[in-house]
């Protein structure tokens, strides 16, 4: 399956047999069906979906000092990183490598945010070394609307920082020149640039472990001329799936 396929990103999933079910996640998602991976950039990854195994399953369930913090953590070794949704599901990652695995229990399927959750955090740590930024929310004609994880039920929108492009499960256009980002808050008023720095930063979509080569702080810095903020007591969070864990 390739993600956002017109855009040659280069992203691609292989689901197994025995986990099927999470191919309707990843449509909803905008991943297609391709009858084969055609590799053109160094920046591809192939991610394999799989049921995970005894050793996985231990991972996922097992407690660690990191379980203070949320149920979603990153772990660095040696050769590769371990992303981990406790209960739920693992993903072994190295930006060195083409291929990532990402091991999930059957549960998964049916659960909508766990599932959002896990495939765009993947396409998070994917997609920023091509300058491409996730932001969990949505976006609503062109405002970006950005939001709590849960909030957001899991969902994401992306910015191409370079390329100038906004897509998300909605919607996919250039940047006009600029763009405007939302909170509901009290009041209506404009943002100040280092409020909505600090917004945006806070509902990055990106987790990866202190001390990672990548980080959206320097992407977010170049796109921050193109946005301007304001806070409208508008309801605005309107998720459209369940959020149970």
């Amino acid at each position: 399956m390739s993600y956002y396929k017109f855009l040659d990103l280069d992203i691609f999933v292989e689901v197994d047999n025995d986990v099927s079910a999470f191919e309707i996640m990843l449509e909803k998602n905008l991943f297609k069906k391709v009858e084969n991976i055609d590799i053109k950039s160094n920046y591809a990854r192939v991610l394999k979906v799989e049921m995970a195994g005894p050793n996985a399953t231990n991972q996922i369930f097992v407690a660690t000092f990191t379980d203070k913090y949320g149920p979603e953590s990153v772990i660095p070794s040696s050769k590769y990183n371990i992303y981990r949704f406790k209960n739920n599901a693992m993903m072994v990652y190295s930006y060195n490598a083409l291929q990532w695995k990402l091991g999930i229990l059957e549960s998964v399927v049916k659960k909508d945010y766990v599932a959002n959750s896990v495939i765009n955090r993947f396409l998070s740590l994917a997609l920023l070394p091509m300058g491409i930024v996730g932001f969990w929310g949505s976006v609503i004609g062109q405002d970006l609307i950005p939001m709590r994880q849960v909030d957001s039920a899991g969902e994401a929108f992306f910015i191409d920082v370079k390329e100038k492009k906004v897509f998300s499960r909605d919607e996919s256009f250039q940047i006009p020149g600029k763009l405007k980002v939302l909170k509901w808050g009290m009041g209506n008023r404009g943002m100040e640039m280092e409020e909505l720095f600090a917004f945006m930063l806070i509902n990055c979509a990106f987790l990866d472990y202190p001390g990672s080569t990548f980080h959206p702080d320097r992407l977010l810095k170049g796109l921050m001329p193109t946005l301007y903020g304001e806070i409208t007591k508008q309801e605005i969070n309107r998720p459209r799936i369940d959020k149970s864990l």
